[in-house]
């Protein structure tokens, strides 16, 4: 295996934010060589798993429910809408009050 086609693994093996983190350290925070790029890849988790976050939201039973991250848009979209039809919502000091310290 290449060089090219080692990185080009590494890389496939991170989703997009990643991907773009570690171009974005590479280019601000390195000389910019190829050797550089790769000792930043290495320094990845291997799986991306290990670095994805879980979307999903807490049922009536505080179980966290876990959705894909369309779900989660569009369970945010439909809250959304409801509260600018209804107007109704959690007050601030309320929030507040209940805050963990």
């Amino acid at each position: 295996m290449t060089d090219q086609q080692a990185i080009a693994s590494n890389v496939e093996a991170l989703d997009s934010e990643r991907v773009k983190a570690v171009v974005l350290d590479w280019l601000s925070r390195t000389r910019g060589s190829l050797s550089d790029f790769e000792r930043l890849l290495e320094s990845e988790p291997r799986n991306a798993d290990a670095v994805a976050l879980e979307y999903g939201q807490f049922d009536e039973t505080l179980a966290f429910q876990v959705m894909t991250e369309a779900e989660m848009v569009e369970s945010s979209l439909q809250v959304l809408e409801e509260y600018k039809r209804t107007g109704n919502g959690v007050p601030h000091e309320q929030v507040r009050e209940n805050r963990p310290n």
